[in-house]
């Protein structure tokens, strides 16, 4: 079935909708475990009078947590846009891609 078709039938609009809503929720998911990854963790101390202090081993830390919060939003902005385009196909009854 082409995509025309699909989201012209009224099924396929409700998969799409659907198909936004799982990829939400587990976008959601994904922060939750990733904040309780972060959270739980035994990170590196960042009292530098504590004699088990590492300089390198907390900016590590820092970059680990910077470039998993980045992703996470990257992932969120592909799942943004991706819902938008959907969304937007059903709601002009999918013209095609050069919108004729």
């Amino acid at each position: 079935m082409d995509m025309e078709r699909l989201l012209k039938d009224e099924r396929g609009q409700t998969e799409a909708v659907n198909a936004q809503i799982t990829l939400v929720v587990g976008l959601m998911v994904a922060i939750i475990i990733v904040y309780q990854l972060f959270v739980a963790g035994v990170g590196p101390t960042d009292n530098v009078n504590d004699p088990n202090y590492d300089a390198d081993a907390y900016n590590a830390w820092n970059n680990v947590q910077t470039l998993a919060w980045a992703g996470i939003a990257l992932m969120a902005l592909v799942i943004i846009i991706l819902a938008a385009s959907v969304i937007l196909q059903v709601v002009r009854g999918f013209s095609g891609p050069r919108g004729v």
